[in-house]
Parts: structure tokens; sequence; C-alpha cells
């Protein structure tokens, strides 16, 4: 890597790299061309991170250890935007010789070395791989669970995961403010009524607000399940604030649930769209346009 001269102040040059922030390609040639390139190219090199997994990835770990070869502190903490795209859990046959349990333990170890995120992007291999699956061990799960809170995400996204913990994000999250949660059609697999079995706690005076909710035919259990979780003293999020909702289908108990959260948000809600031609329909499942209905408040502009 070559060094030259240059009058021009550290700050004049990272304004310049700074033009280039969309421009991966040429930033990627600033920071291998000069030493005083490399600091301010990295920053925004590594600002958002996609890790793409194929099938023999998964098997591997490869894509992740690949990454964590490179993976410095400092590099670490200017990611902001991670997405782990076609991702699935296999049935690994290694065991982490901490926990003892089976699942995979590589992943738990880039989160770790996350600072703060602003949006984080979990989407599912939609088969769940050739021998994967669309749920994750309760190992993935709790490390998961744990950079969600430690990095404090604002942005959430997953998709194509059979269930996730929904009550978590209301006693623990109160940084968020976008979830979208498109979960994939499983009629085997029970999703866990977490908000009717946790008692009521000390109330939490100064809560988090989130702003932005997707809402649609499959997502309805688990963000019915956010929704009353919200309501309970301890909570640290909640849905009254929201300015942005979005509904997709037609379904009954869609709409019930959209009904209540746009009724708590009257005063602040600023954009609703609902596209009832958009659902998913399940085996056995019909729907009566003409019968559907969704009661919205008087929304008044300040």
């Amino acid at each position: 890597m070559m060094s030259f001269p240059s009058q021009l102040p550290p700050e004049i040059m990272d304004t310049i790299i700074d033009e280039l922030k969309d421009d991966s390609t040429t930033l990627k040639h600033c920071s291998l061309v000069s030493q005083q390139f490399r600091p301010r190219s990295q920053t925004h090199l590594y600002t958002r991170i996609t890790i793409e997994f194929d099938e023999q990835d998964h098997l591997q770990h490869r894509p992740v250890q690949r990454f964590l070869k490179v993976l410095t502190p400092h590099l670490a903490r200017h990611i902001r935007h991670l997405t782990l795209l076609d991702y699935a859990e296999h049935d690994w046959n290694d065991i982490d010789e901490i926990s003892g349990q089976r699942g995979d333990h590589v992943l738990p170890r880039l989160f770790k070395r996350l600072g703060m995120l602003q949006s984080f992007n979990l989407i599912i291999e939609p088969s769940g791989g050739d021998s994967g699956t669309c749920w994750f061990s309760e190992s993935l799960t709790s490390a998961v669970i744990a950079m969600i809170q430690a990095t404090q995400v604002a942005e959430l996204t997953i998709t194509n995961l059979v269930d996730f913990p929904m009550i978590f994000l209301a006693l623990d999250c109160p940084h968020l403010k976008k979830l979208r949660f498109h979960p994939v059609y499983h009629s085997g697999y029970p999703i866990e009524e977490e908000a009717l079995i946790i008692p009521p706690g000390k109330a939490i005076q100064i809560k988090g607000h989130l702003d932005t909710l997707e809402l649609d035919e499959l997502s309805i259990t688990h963000l019915d399940i956010l929704y009353r979780a919200t309501k309970l003293p301890q909570s640290r999020l909640t849905l009254s604030h929201l300015r942005e909702l979005s509904i997709l289908g037609c379904e009954t108990r869609t709409l019930t649930l959209a009904s209540r959260i746009i009724s708590d948000a009257t005063k602040l809600l600023e954009r609703l769209t609902w596209d009832y031609d958009e659902y998913y329909e399940a085996p056995g499942t019909r729907y009566n346009l003409a019968s559907t209905q969704l009661q919205v408040p008087q929304l008044t502009s300040p």
C-alpha cells in the first residue's frame, strides 16, 4: 500500500471519501491505494454488511467464518446494518463444549463482536434448506435475543422464521422503532402464548415507542402476543405512539387487531396502508370480502 504526501487536512479527505459512500467499488480501491484513505473508506464499507448463504455454506459455516477472520474489533464498530440472507440453522453434529448444546455456534461469535446496530435483517431460507429448519435451536434463539438487546437494534426484520419470542421485544427492547415480522406458515408448529403466562410486574413509567409496524395474516398470532405484552405494566415498549401501520390481507383476526392498534395510536398515526388483496390463504381457509370491515376511528390532524 502506498503513502503519498498531501497538503489536504484530514477533514477534507474525509469529506471526499464521504461523497463516495454509496460506491463500494471505488471505496475498496481507495482503501487499498492509500493509508490516508483507508480508515474512512472502511467506515463506509463496513456500515452495511450482508452475508449470503447457500447449502454448502450452511453445512460448513463458511461465510461467517471467513468474515470473522478479517473482522477486527475496530471494523466491527463500524457495522450499523447487518443482513443474513437465506440463512438456515441445520442439525449440526458439533456440540458446544461450554453449553453442551447442539446448534450453530459460529453465528453467535459474530453477534458478540457487534457494537450498536441501526438495523438487523434475518431472512431465513424459505424451505429451511435441504437439512435445515425454519425455526431455531434454543441456544441460537438466545444468542439472537442477546444481540438485539445488546446492540439496541432500532429496525428489526425477520422473515420465514416459524416462531420468535415477542414477549422479549415488549419487555426488553425500548429502543425498537420499526418491526417487520413475516413468519412462514407451519401447521404442525404450535406458537406459545407467552403473554398469557407473564404475571404483571412493576410499572415502567418511561417507555420506548414503536414507530412502524407491518401486520399480515401469518404474523397475526405473534403480533397479537406483542400487543398484549405491551399492555403489561412492566412493558418497556408501547404501540400507542405508532406513526405508520401497514396491513396486508382481510382475515378477521388481522382486522380486529389492526383496529385495536389504530384506536390506541389515533393521535399520532400519520400513515395507514391496507392492501386487502395481499394475503396468504392457508389450506381450508375462505374469505368473504363483501363482509370485510376495518374499524378505523376518526383521524384528525393537529
